[in-house]
C-alpha cells in the first residue's frame, strides 16, 4: 500500500460493463445516505459511530442531492433505529451514491443468504440481485465483511459488494472483514472530502480508489494494527 493504489473486480465482465457506462455529473447525483445504528432483527452490538458518519455525509454533499427518507427510516430522527429493509429497496433505484452503515453479514453455508441488517430484518443478496438499479454508480458498504470470500471455494464470488457490481453499481469500497464502528466515521469524511473537492463537472472514477487509499492511510497512522485499517477495499472502477 506504500507504492500501489490497489482496485479489484469479481469477474472481468462486470469491469467491462462498468467501463463502458457513462460517468454521471456531480451535480446530477442523488445519494442514498442510510444507517442502522441498532437492529431489532439481531443479537449485534448497536452501531452508535453509524449516527456520526451519516451525519458527516450529509454535511459534504450537496443538499439537493440527498434522497429524502422517511422520518422512521432516518438514523438522525426520533429513536434513531434506522433503516429498514422495504425502505431501503424502495429508494434504491433512485440512488447514484448508496451510503450503507450498518451491520453486514456472511454465510458462508448459503452465500446468497448473506445480507445487510436493518433495522426491521435481514436484506440479503438474493433479494437485492433482481432489483433494477439504472442509476447507480458508486456504493460504500460501511459494513463488516462486506467483501468477504470463502477460502473453501476461492473461485467463487459471491458477496454483498460483488452483488452491488452485478446489480450495477460501477464503484464499490467494502471490507473484508469486521471493521471499528469508531473508524467508520473517519473513512467516509474522508473519502467524500476528497471526491467532491475539485471543480470537474464529473467525478474521476481513478479519484475514488485514491480517496480510500488517502483516507486509509490517515488511519493506518492512528492505528498501525492492519486490523484497523487494512480491511477497507475498492472494487470496480
Amino acid at each position: 500500500s506504500d507504492y500501489v493504489v490497489s482496485s479489484y473486480t469479481p469477474t472481468l465482465g462486470v469491469l467491462i460493463s462498468a467501463r463502458e457506462a457513462a460517468m454521471p455529473k456531480k451535480q446530477e447525483m442523488r445519494a442514498l445516505v442510510a444507517a442502522v445504528p441498532r437492529s431489532d432483527a439481531s443479537q449485534c452490538k448497536d452501531l452508535l459511530s453509524t449516527r456520526d458518519e451519516v451525519s458527516y455525509i450529509r454535511d459534504a454533499l450537496p443538499k439537493e442531492s440527498l434522497i429524502p427518507l422517511l422520518p422512521e427510516d432516518d438514523a438522525l430522527v426520533g429513536d434513531g433505529g434506522g433503516m429498514s429493509a422495504k425502505g431501503l429497496l424502495d429508494k434504491l433505484p433512485k440512488a447514484t451514491i448508496l451510503h450503507l452503515a450498518c451491520h453486514g453479514q456472511q454465510n458462508s453455508d448459503d452465500p446468497l443468504k448473506s445480507g445487510f441488517v436493518m433495522r426491521d430484518e435481514m436484506l440479503t443478496i438474493e433479494r437485492l440481485v433482481p432489483e433494477p438499479l439504472p442509476n447507480a454508480f458508486l456504493g460504500f458498504l460501511s459494513a463488516c465483511e462486506t467483501a468477504k470470500g470463502d477460502e473453501e471455494q476461492p473461485d467463487q464470488t459471491i458477496h454483498l459488494a460483488a452483488t452491488l457490481l452485478f446489480a450495477g453499481f460501477k464503484s464499490v469500497i467494502a471490507t473484508l472483514w469486521s471493521m471499528e464502528d469508531i473508524d467508520g466515521p473517519q473513512i467516509a469524511k474522508s473519502v467524500y472530502r476528497d471526491i467532491f473537492s475539485g471543480d470537474s463537472e464529473y467525478i474521476d472514477p481513478d479519484d475514488i480508489a485514491y480517496a480510500l487509499d488517502g483516507a486509509v492511510q490517515e488511519l493506518r497512522e492512528i492505528h498501525p494494527d492492519p486490523s484497523r485499517w487494512a480491511p477497507y477495499i475498492h472494487l470496480g472502477i
